[in-house]
């Protein structure tokens, strides 16, 4: 195998496979390969190019791949706190004490309901129940009303019959004995007669209140005894309407139910994405910091690899500019960092000189492992920018030093660029070119063209 990968069944789990390495032996413009020396396509995540440069550079990949595991799993931590957070019951309740709290309380009202539910007895006719016992009671309401004048009306008879009495004739003597008047025998006589009289008007009087006292009692009486009928009907009305209740009220009874039970199940699954948050924030700090620990112990274990390709790097570099880039190699928080610190120098084409020197670096600290496909390729986008004189001095660099591995350094250059550079650089590299040639097969082409020979041309124009 080109780099002694593992075997495919493990390539997948573990970020590393063909395809992830050997693009950093040839990369591609429209993959936007020429932007950043750490990736081999401009989209690509962390641990897509973290996994494979660790590997080529002779790392351990253990820890990055765990670490990438902790930021899937953070990124899951956030996606549940925005869950939890999107589906809060009415207003925000906060904390969990709080929805826990009110679960508990909510679970109080479903239990209630339930055993009234199970309980509830449907009552035919209900509401018809109601409006006869409301107008049993309002009929005992006017009846006692009634009653309640009527007994006035009994105390003021009675008390009318009490003090009905006629005059004394010595009073009237008397009366006139005080006023020095003698009365003769024969009007004594006649106030006899008018006493008479008077007495018949009070006897008839007394008639009249007695039968107005014993209607108003009668009354009373009758009122007293429908009323009894009334309360019992309205009693027996009662305990019918109070072993039950009316269709309807069931009904509401149980949507109400329906309406706290969801509330319930939204109250406990918020408790539950709170506990699983817990857990992860806690869980996730112990594993991020011991993925971190693995790549840090890593880098360290292996800092002679790491040692070797910053001296690679900084040779390159220094055999292309007078104030060479550094390259620097560290654990981060967001796993193995590989850095690339840049010289002072207002050129366009210094980037893609760092993304040269980085490629380069790899060729060869892979080369002395036995672990690469024995060339690099570059196409002229890697040297967009850079003058003559040092596209010179890195295809010289690059052919000496993968020539001195048994190796090979390919570039696809325009031919004024070539030139360009071996005018500026003082050199000649005609004896590198390979010159592009057809052949009259039938299968010939170039660059996936294929091109028409003179006879073919003239029997197109004849057609």
């Amino acid at each position: 195998m080109t780099f002694g990968l593992p075997p495919v069944s493990q390539e997948r789990a573990a970020w590393l496979s063909f395809r992830a390495c050997f693009p950093y032996f040839a990369r591609r413009q429209r993959n936007d390969g020429y932007i950043d020396w750490r990736k081999n396509v401009g989209s690509q995540r962390a641990v897509g190019w973290q996994v494979p440069l660790a590997f080529l550079l002779g790392l351990d990949r253990d820890g990055i791949v765990e670490l990438h595991k902790v930021k899937d799993a953070e990124r899951e931590k956030a996606n549940l706190t925005r869950l939890l957070k999107s589906n809060l019951i009415q207003e925000s309740l906060g904390t969990p004490g709080k929805l826990r709290t009110r679960a508990a309380k909510v679970a109080r009202q479903i239990d209630k309901l339930e055993a009234d539910l199970q309980g509830f007895q449907i009552v035919s006719a209900y509401d018809e129940l109601v409006a006869d016992a409301n107008r049993l009671q309002a009929q005992i309401e006017d009846l006692t009303n009634a009653n309640f004048l009527d007994q006035e009306m009994i105390s003021n008879l009675e008390r009318a019959l009490a003090d009905e009495r006629p005059p004394e004739l010595t009073d009237l003597q008397r009366v006139y004995a005080e006023a020095g008047v003698v009365l003769p025998g024969i009007s004594l006589a006649k106030y006899e007669k008018v006493e008479e009289f008077h007495r018949a008007i009070l006897r008839n009087r007394h008639l009249h209140l007695q039968a107005e006292l014993d209607d108003a009692r009668a009354r009373s009486t009758q009122r007293r005894q429908t009323i009894a009928v009334a309360q019992r009907r309205r009693n027996e009305l009662l305990t019918t309407i109070n072993s039950g209740g009316a269709l309807s009220h069931y009904r509401q009874m149980d949507a109400q139910l329906i309406q706290l039970r969801s509330e319930h199940q939204q109250l406990t699954a918020q408790l539950e994405l709170h506990s699983k948050i817990d857990l992860l924030r806690s869980d996730l700090k112990v594993k991020r910091a011991e993925a971190e620990r693995k790549i840090t112990h890593d880098l360290a274990e292996r800092a002679s690899a790491v040692d070797r390709a910053i001296t690679v790097f900084d040779e390159i570099s220094g055999s292309l500019y007078d104030q060479p880039a550094s390259l620097e190699i560290k654990a981060t928080a967001d796993g193995l960092g590989v850095f690339v610190h840049r010289p002072d120098i207002a050129s366009d084409g210094v980037g893609k000189m760092q993304i040269f020197t980085f490629d380069l670096m790899l060729a060869t600290v892979c080369s002395e492992r036995g672990e690469w496909p024995g060339f690099l390729i570059h196409d002229s986008h890697i040297f967009d920018g850079v003058d003559g004189r040092q596209v010179a001095t890195a295809l010289q660099t690059a052919h000496d030093r993968l020539a001195a591995v048994g190796g090979q350094y390919i570039i696809t250059i325009n031919s004024d660029d070539l030139e360009k550079a071996e005018r500026e650089g003082e050199t000649s590299f005609r004896n590198f070119v390979v010159k592009p040639e057809l052949d009259d097969s039938e299968k010939g082409g170039l660059f996936g063209f294929k091109f028409a020979t003179d006879v073919e041309a003239e029997d197109e124009a004849d057609e």
